[in-house]
């Protein structure tokens, strides 16, 4: 028998390969483990934001309405269990320093605040928009009315 001819792998080599294809397994399971995190967030704020445009949407609306309007400001909240969050709609009439100016009247402000919370830290977005909404004397036919939307998966 001849010992001196090689015909397979030393334990060293054998022990090596095996060592260099954990490490490379292990940065493999972490970064799947940080790609599947960050679909399931992005999930979650792409449901929140369906959900907070159509309480935007919703609650325009039910500001619109005659009794109602008249007031100085509005709000409304509403909280949706999945994924956990609050939605808070606030209407209300532009102050003259903000975005325009004194020769503009009758400029109201609506924003909705998302709040969730995200492990022990608590988040927030929000949706902003301006409408001109003149007095009932001077209001002319409405404007269609956006449709709602639903997020995908969701039925009614």
């Amino acid at each position: 028998m001849n010992f001196n001819s090689r015909s397979g792998f030393t334990l060293v080599e054998v022990m090596i390969a095996t060592a260099i294809m954990g490490v490379m397994f292990a940065a493999i399971f972490a970064l799947q483990s940080s790609v599947t995190r960050s679909v399931v967030t992005t999930t979650q704020q792409l449901e929140r934001m369906f959900h907070a445009r159509n309480f935007f949407i919703e609650s325009a609306a039910e500001s619109d309405d005659a009794e109602k309007s008249e007031k100085e400001a509005f709000t409304r909240n509403k909280k949706i269990t999945r994924p956990s969050t609050e939605l808070l709609y606030k209407k209300s009439k532009l102050k003259s320093h903000e975005p325009f100016d004194d020769s503009v009247h009758d400029m109201y402000k609506q924003q909705v605040t998302i709040s969730w919370h995200d492990g022990k830290r608590k988040r927030q977005d929000l949706l902003v928009g301006y409408v001109y909404q003149p007095k009932k004397a001077n209001k002319q036919a409405e404007a269609p009315k956006s449709p709602v939307v639903q997020p995908p998966g969701v039925t009614q």
